[in-house]
């Protein structure tokens, strides 16, 4: 299930991430959070709490972009 999501999500996930990363502005923390929490719920087995985790990333990515594309359309 989780390798499907993944697969499914892959190329708007390259498309928000070329947009995000192309912004020098954006705390990298954050992100890095959201991967080590994900490291954590793969190496214990969890994939309920993995797809939360990768939701919770693509939500915060999206809403990241788009205010990215708001601000350059205005």
């Amino acid at each position: 299930m989780l390798i499907q999501i993944l697969s499914d999500l892959l190329p708007a996930l390259k498309r928000i991430h070329f947009l995000s990363l192309s912004d020098k502005t954006r705390n990298l923390i954050k992100n890095a959070d959201y991967f080590k929490k994900l490291t954590n719920a793969i190496n214990s087995r969890d994939k309920e709490l993995g797809v939360l985790i990768i939701r919770e990333y693509m939500i915060s990515e999206m809403e990241y972009v788009l205010k990215i594309l708001e601000k350059n359309t205005l």
